[in-house]
This record gives C-alpha cells, structure tokens and sequence, in this order.
C-alpha cells in the first residue's frame, strides 16, 4: 500500500478512525454544527454545515491559544478521509501552526504583488522616480522627461522594469529608427530610461538594472553622415554686422513703442500708470536681451539671476550656478558648475542704470514679472523677441539663442582658450565648446599642422647637414 505523507509506518487504511463509510453516514444524518472527531489524530475533523461537510483540524498554537484550521476549500465527498487525515498528521507530526503559515503565505503573496506593482514603469514613474528625482528639477524638464516617457517610451510604461530584456530596446529601437526618428532623439530616451532604471535600483524597487551593459546599435549610415554633416554647426556662428545693428535698432525701436503706447494710455483715462518716460528701460526685455548679448548666458540663467549674484559695485562679474547643471548634478549626485562671467563696461552701466530704475533692491530676481513679482516663465521673451526682429528688420528665422552661439562664436574666433570660454558660459570643460564651435578656429588647425611640418623640415636640414660634412 502506498504510504501517506508525515508517516513512515501508517497506512492510507489505518490514518484515521473516520472510514469512507461513516463519513458519509455523518454528513447524512448530522445536523449543522455537529462535529465527527478522529479518534487517532488529535485535533483532526469534520463538521456538518448547512451544505456539505467540512474537514478541520483543531490544534494550540505557541501561544496557548486554541485555533481551528479548515484543511481544504473543498468539501467531504469531494476531499476523501484520508486525503484530509494525510494533512492533518502532517501538521499534528510537524507541530505546524497551519493558520499561522497561511497569513504568512498571504502577506508573501501581497508583498509580492505590491513589489510587482511598484516595479511596473509608470507606477515608479509617477510614483517614487517623479518624488524622489524629478522633483528637484526645473519644471520644464521635468515636464520633458514625462513627455518623452509618454511618446518615445510609451510601449514599457505598462511593463514590469524587472522584465525589461536587451531585445525588447532593440526591438524598440528598431520601430524608432523605422518612424524616422533621428538617433540623436532615441539617445536621449534611452538615457532617460537608464538613469530611471539605475534609481530604482538605488531605491531597491529592483535587485539590478536588468539593462546593464546594454548599447545601442549605432544610428542608420544616412544619420551617421548628418552627425558628421553637423546640420546644427549652420547656427552656431557670429551675428553678421547687419544682424547686431537689427537687433539694436529693434530694441530701440521697440522701446519708443512701448512708450508710445503708454503715453496714449495715461491721455485716455489712465493717468494713474507710471510714466515710462521717465525711466531707462520702458520694459525688462531690454536690459534681458542686452545681458544675454553680453554674456552668452542661457535664457533660463537669466530669468533665475537674482541681485545677490550680482556685483552692486558694478565693477566685477556676474556669478551664480548653472541652471541646466543644477539638474544634471541633482541628478547625478555632483556639483553644479558654477559661471562667472566679467562684465563688459556697457553692461556694467545698463545694470546699474536698471537696478537703479528697480529700487536698488539687495535681493530678489533682477528680471521678475512686473505683474506678480515672482519669475518669469522661460517662454516670456518669445513675444518681445519676435517684435524686436520685426522693429529691426532681423530675419525672423533667427533665434534667441543666437545671442548664446554669437558671444561664445566670437570668444573661440578670437583665440580665447576653450576652457575660458567653456567656464565663461557654463561648461565644466571644453568638450562642447570644442565639438560645436571648433570649426570657427581653423586657422588654428592649420597653424598646428605647420607646426609639425616645421619639425620635419628643421630634422630634414639637420641630416642633409650631416651627409655635407661626412662628404668633406
């Protein structure tokens, strides 16, 4: 005979008192309630309900507290009295607290599923990624991250991270490249999507990035030579005469308008504005463009630039962190970097003229909204820019940050060191000013080139030299 399980010398026949036949008479005859206990395995049951007859097993646990556990969701006939006599000697032999085990079974299995839950992409996303990381970024990338989840990324949000293979990106990459969409944009994704797989790693809602290692497959031969094309290199150059005098000429212009039409205001029932005649700069766009001409400081600098980086002597530099590295270092547990940039003297004049016009206020935001006080959005400029183009008669294709390219164009053009001009405008090092702007110092290229051609020459001489004097 086969043996049961928890017991070496029983048999199926012998386990337990209660036979095939006088459980059936039980469940016949018995009322609701009424109980048929094992007259061999303590504890072991089985109780008459309104329907059908239930197998229990009826023990203490370590506490001294008597508990009863159901052995099977199944009922007597369909659990036959020795099945359930196997299990309850197996708990009665094993000293099993059964209940015990149970609601440990379960809170494995709820902590499981909420492991599960927290490792699908956008619950981490929205969830401990956007607290924890996201959070301490400037708005507007935020904003982009989320962005570039919800379009590029959007076939892993419903997935488990953990789940997450090597072929699934290249498949991924795949449907990219076959939309068009340029390598340069899919780097970006997939940078976003490792650095929130790296954190979740640090979060412990994952045991390791199961992405690890994994490259990209270089972009399509058409993209590779865009990249060294470099379609972008056409923006990154010095304002032409024409176009600075534009802009000039537009802020000006752009000024007495501004005054005009508020002249007309005060004649026609609102005296009560401030005259703007009496003041340097009818709006805070104009000492804005002129700065960022100056400096080559990124918009979002200037809108965060607040009179405690500022010089009130008027005769040093502008210094305050880097916005865009703020994040990248928030991000990535560094420090930001840091710009300081000299002023030139008209600058030095325009900001004392506007501090002045401000209330030679000690802190606070040197450009803040003049309706609320507090700063201002990063798009706030696109408006008066698009005028001053028009006043100015400046393409309008060109973009605000023109002004960026021209200020360090015209640094690197005129031999500056690309470290200095790096730092000058926010860079911890020279690699981008070198990649994006190099092309305007070829003449130093070609300069380094003689150099070398001159050491050839000289070591040429030399050995004609020698052979002369060997043939005296």
């Amino acid at each position: 005979m086969a043996r049961t399980r928890g017991s070496k010398n029983r048999t199926d026949v012998s386990l337990t008192s209660i036979t095939e036949a006088t459980a059936w008479q039980f469940d016949a005859d018995a009322e609701p309630g009424a109980t048929l206990f094992c007259k061999k395995i303590p504890g072991f049951h089985l109780l008459k309900q309104v329907r059908g007859c239930a197998w229990r097993y009826r023990y203490t646990n370590a506490a001294g507290k008597r508990k009863t556990a159901t052995i099977s969701k199944r009922k007597y006939p369909a659990v036959k009295p020795v099945e359930a006599a196997a299990i309850a000697f197996e708990w009665y032999e094993e000293g099993t607290d059964p209940l015990t085990e149970k609601q440990a079974k379960r809170r494995s299995a709820e902590d499981a599923l909420r492991a599960a839950e927290r490792r699908v992409l956008h619950e981490y996303l929205e969830g401990a990624y956007s607290r924890n990381v996201m959070d301490v970024w400037a708005p507007r990338n935020k904003t982009a991250n989320l962005r570039r989840f919800e379009t590029l990324l959007a076939d892993f949000l419903p997935r488990d991270m953990a789940g997450l293979t090597k072929q699934d990106i290249n498949e991924w990459q795949g449907r990219l490249e076959q939309r068009g969409l340029a390598h340069s944009s899919i780097k970006r994704a997939w940078a976003a999507l490792r650095a929130l797989l790296n954190q979740a790693v640090v979060d412990e809602v994952l045991e390791a990035n199961p992405l690890q290692g994994h490259r990209l497959r270089p972009p399509p031969y058409s993209q590779q030579r865009e990249v060294i094309d470099d379609p972008e290199q056409k923006h990154r150059r010095l304002l032409t005469p024409k176009e600075v005098r534009g802009i000039l000429e537009g802020l000006d212009k752009l000024a007495d308008e501004i005054r005009e039409q508020r002249r007309s205001s005060r004649r026609n029932g609102k005296p009560e504005l401030p005259d703007l005649d009496q003041v340097p700069f009818p709006t805070w766009f104009i000492p804005f463009c002129r700065l960022a001409l100056a400096t080559g400081w990124r918009p979002g600098d200037l809108y965060t630039l607040r009179w405690e980086h500022v010089d009130l002597r008027f005769s040093g530099s502008l210094r305050k962190v880097a916005e865009k590295s703020r994040d990248v270092a928030a991000r990535r547990g560094k420090d930001a970097t840091l710009l300081e940039t000299p002023l030139p003297d008209s600058a030095k004049r325009m900001l004392k003229q506007w501090h002045q016009q401000q209330g030679k206020p000690a802190t606070g935001l040197v450009f803040p909204s003049p309706r609320t006080g507090s700063q201002l959005t990063n798009t706030a400029h696109h408006k008066p820019w698009k005028r001053t183009k028009e006043l100015g008669k400046v393409p309008m294709a060109l973009q605000f940050y023109a002004l960026r390219h021209h200020a360090i164009s015209a640094m690197v053009a005129a031999g500056i060191p690309m470290l200095t001009v790096a730092r000058l405008v926010g860079h911890k090092d020279a690699t981008m000013i070198q990649k994006h702007y190099a092309h305007l110092c070829p003449d130093s290229a070609g300069a380094a080139v003689d150099v070398v051609e001159a050491t050839v020459a000289k070591a040429q001489g030399t050995k004609k030299n020698a052979r002369h004097r060997g043939r005296l």
